[in-house]
């Protein structure tokens, strides 16, 4: 592996903390995002659809609540999605790394660096002007704020507060979502089919294989061993929802509502996706919960069968050997 090589990996597999907002899929887009550097920024997450040969402006609100003057300037990256299911993209801070033929960068004007006054806000105009030359697909980009350095060189990536970018260019594209897993969990999201104590949630894994960013939704409908509905969940119910990136993969965890489970259980799961009715996934799984408590009953009731047996045995047989002895 070469060192350039190894730069860019190393580059793009930084995890912004400032998007973690978005990828966690339950941040309304009028929310503002506030870390280290004082800033805060709405709104957090921009979906959006711009035709080729078109532009469009997009207002992003950026306020200094610090009672210092600030020269803040705006620093355009790319992202790529996540490679461990958690939804948290990779930001490409490394200006050598080879960007994709979507590339975020290419679409959006330079911003120039603004004065923030103490405790001011400034509504910041940020420029996408597609070319009649892109290519359809989606743009994944943001646009970190960060106070202007004196020595130059990059921004730390936890230094900055940033929007995100979710641009699709139309075109000849499809959604496609493939369900990899579809189980039974923990609270804390290990998957299986026993349990015997703690809160319950439903593990959903889904790859993207379409052009286009999707966002599920659905319903989980858990019933018992007598098919009665037990529980009854939302999928991927956040506003706005999680979205899964071209090609990558991601995992939901949904907490059950329900706290008395006994017995052997069924969830069916129904999602949704895209414009079109025919976008449906179902799938079936199975458990069983059978709390500590019960099972310690049930060996206490083992034991207790047992001796009794053993104890009616031997009382027949010394019974029968007293009678012999007469």
């Amino acid at each position: 592996m070469t060192k350039s090589t190894l730069r860019n990996k190393l580059s793009i597999s930084l995890y912004s903390l400032v998007t973690v907002l978005f990828l966690a899929g339950n941040v309304a887009t009028s929310h503002a995002a506030s870390f280290d550097n004082g800033f805060t920024v709405s709104p957090v997450r921009n979906i959006l659809s711009v035709a080729k040969g078109q532009t469009e402006i997009v207002p992003i609100t950026v306020q200094n609540p610090s009672g210092a003057p600030v020269t803040a300037q705006a620093i355009i990256n790319d992202f790529l999605p996540s490679n461990d299911e958690t939804g948290v993209p990779r930001i490409i801070t490394n200006n050598n790394t080879t960007l994709p033929l979507d590339n975020f960068i290419s679409i959006v004007k330079p911003v120039p660096d603004f004065y923030l006054g103490p405790d001011a806000q400034k509504i910041v105009n940020v420029t996408i002007a597609v070319p009649s030359s892109a290519i359809s697909g989606d743009y994944y980009g943001a646009i970190r704020f960060a106070p202007v350095s004196s020595g130059g060189g990059v921004v730390a990536l936890n230094a900055t507060v940033a929007t995100i970018f979710l641009l699709t260019v139309p075109g000849n594209l499809f959604q496609k979502l493939a369900l990899v897993q579809f189980s039974a969990a923990d609270a804390s999201g290990n998957a299986s089919s026993f349990f015997t104590n703690g809160q319950l949630s439903m593990v959903t894994r889904l790859t993207n294989n379409g052009s286009t960013h999707s966002e599920p939704f659905g319903n989980i409908i858990i019933k018992n061993m007598f098919g009665h509905v037990v529980d009854n969940v939302q999928f991927n119910n956040t506003t706005p929802r999680a979205s899964i990136l071209t090609q990558s993969t991601r995992k939901f965890t949904t907490t059950l509502k329900n706290q008395k489970w006994l017995g052997y259980y069924t969830a069916t799961i129904s999602i949704g996706y895209g414009t079109t009715v025919s976008s449906l996934i179902t799938a079936k799984t199975s458990f069983w919960y059978i709390p500590l408590w019960l099972e310690i009953l049930i060996l206490i009731v083992i034991v207790l069968i047992i001796v009794s047996v053993v104890w009616l045995v031997r009382r027949r047989r010394a019974s029968k050997f007293g009678r012999r002895i007469k």
